[in-house]
């Protein structure tokens, strides 16, 4: 009972559900005292969570995730458990922002389940992958959780491998469910931006149609909604519409400098050229359109609130070829010395991967100076692990280290021959540098 209102302590998991009375206790906290604040509600739930009183849908807790509740819970309902997984967790890897994600996934797993870190089994991550979670959110870091879990040995032998094939998603998603992924209150819109979609559709390759939902139910609309609660059409007014194009001008970014710290930064959006033009397209497109069938889009031909003179790209493509330019100018000095640290790093993370190949299970072998320990078990096909800890008892995965030099090594010798663009590296396969002749040709 929270001053008079009960509270339930039945639900999805045998405890009460925050999506179903959250809503109803924030609306009627002010009518009883004015001076509390959504943030007290917030810590009270908090608490709640931590003592395990509520358990809520794993929907409604990936959207309404906090980040206070990964400390809070963790050490309140198992401490031993995740101070030894991060204990596990190698720094470099720690510090990273799918880390973060994957340890916040292993905390709503207990917070939606009950039990503690041991006790979450491969359907627990099944589950939080398939949550329908708003804005599209990546199944990254489930996927690293239980890659962490398996590793240590917490999931059952015949667990897969990874989840990367059983969480992909399978075919391309409809339209319908491309504007539903932003939640859009005003329903006469989401079924125009709907049929507009489908208008487009016959003619659009499905990365192009992805695109354009998320600009016109993200970028547009959702954001109107987000700033101008109880707008119901696209029939903009002069002062919504510049305070868009206000607020779709710059981004605000979290930079990391060079001491380590973290800064936040307001800078341009580069992107924002490019969806002012396709909104003032879908404009034109509602207008012409209605010429032709008024019964269905004449109610919704309107002027477009950016003009042609703003979808101009000039300034941006100048302003990026200038920076583009100075940076290569900056750098071009130092690529050879880019170049022997690669091909160094790419030796070392060599020797140390085939010193560990040859090394025995639960043995130890020095390669370059540094010592290392190998696991007494492995669960790879091949029988070789390829983590190991290090003098200092941090865990290092070697194979990822000798992929990582591989690669960078690969990708600074073909930009600097070739001078292609990242773009174009990106879509080189085998064909690109291995030239096949037809066995009667080969002959001539």
């Amino acid at each position: 009972m929270l001053h008079g209102l009960a509270l339930p302590r039945t639900g999805h998991a045998s405890a009460a559900e925050p999506e179903k009375w959250y809503a109803k206790v924030r609306e009627w906290t002010p009518t009883v005292d004015r001076a509390t604040k959504t943030g007290h509600l917030q810590a009270g739930l908090l608490a709640l969570l931590c003592a395990d009183v509520v358990r809520p849908d794993t929907t409604w807790l990936a959207v309404n995730y906090s980040r206070h509740l990964r400390p809070a819970l963790a050490q309140s309902r198992d401490p031993k458990g995740f101070a030894s997984l991060e204990a596990w967790i190698p720094q470099n890897v720690r510090v990273t922002r799918h880390a973060s994600e994957a340890l916040a996934a292993l905390v709503q797993v207990p917070a939606t389940r009950g039990g503690k870190l041991q006790d979450i089994v491969v359907g627990d991550l099944l589950e939080r992958c398939y949550a329908p979670v708003a804005y599209n959110r990546t199944t990254r870091g489930v996927r690293l959780a239980y890659l962490w879990l398996r590793e240590r040995g917490r999931l059952p032998h015949d667990a897969p491998t990874t989840l990367l094939f059983t969480t992909r998603r399978v075919g391309q998603i409809t339209p319908a469910k491309l504007v539903d992924r932003y939640d859009l209150k005003c329903q006469p819109v989401r079924s125009l931006l709907f049929d507009y979609l489908i208008e487009r559709q016959p003619t659009l390759d499905y990365a192009t149609l992805r695109s354009l939902a998320a600009i016109f139910a993200g970028n547009f609309w959702a954001d109107l909604e987000q700033h101008h609660p109880g707008i119901g059409s696209i029939r903009l007014s002069p002062g919504t519409a510049t305070v868009w194009k206000t607020r779709l001008a710059t981004k605000t970014a979290r930079r990391r400098q060079a001491d380590g710290t973290v800064i936040t930064v307001t800078e341009p959006w580069t992107s924002a050229p490019a969806i002012r033009m396709t909104v003032h397209a879908f404009y034109l497109d509602i207008g012409e359109w209605a010429l032709s069938e008024p019964e269905r889009w004449g109610q919704w031909a309107s002027p477009p609130p950016v003009t042609e003179a703003e979808c101009s790209v000039k300034k941006l493509e100048r302003r990026q070829k200038s920076k583009s330019d100075r940076r290569t100018r900056e750098r071009l000095p130092v690529l050879p010395t880019l170049v022997r640290v690669a091909i160094r790093r790419l030796k070392d993370a060599t020797a140390r991967l085939d010193a560990l190949n040859a090394a025995p299970l639960g043995s130890t072998f020095t390669a370059l100076g540094e010592t290392f320990t190998v696991p007494k078990s492995s669960v790879r096909p091949d029988g070789h692990p390829t983590g190991v800890r290090d003098a200092a008892g941090e865990r290092r995965d070697l194979g990822a280290e000798e992929r990582r030099a591989f690669w960078a090594w690969a990708a600074i010798e073909i930009f600097r021959h070739t001078g292609i663009r990242i773009e174009e590296l990106q879509e080189l396969s085998h064909h690109s540098v291995i030239g096949y002749r037809l066995p009667s040709e080969a002959t001539k």
